[in-house]
């Protein structure tokens, strides 16, 4: 992460269900189980929200990445707020 242009590292089992969330300022850069930084069960969003009211809410809540997943939790992907803002209109 610390190489990545990303803040976050999305936590997945083996059925890429999302489990959870690490965010960089959480590590310690001490070795051991993930669940010991990991924030458990974040918000996720479906791909099929409208890409201004995902823009409009990553800016009301000042969040620089969403978590898109299905409605069984598989991870699709993040979306940035930075691609949020220039696919948007507005």
């Amino acid at each position: 992460m610390e190489t990545s242009e990303h803040e976050t590292c999305i936590v997945v089992n083996a059925a890429n269900v999302v489990l959870g969330r690490v965010r960089l300022r959480d590590l310690g850069g001490e070795d051991g189980p993930v669940d010991t930084v990991m924030d458990p069960g974040p918000s996720t969003f479906r791909p099929n929200v409208d890409l201004t009211e995902m823009r409009d809410y990553m800016r009301k809540h000042k969040l620089n990445e969403a978590i898109i997943s299905t409605s069984d939790g598989v991870l699709i992907g993040i979306l940035s707020r930075l691609d949020a803002e220039r696919k948007s209109n507005g």
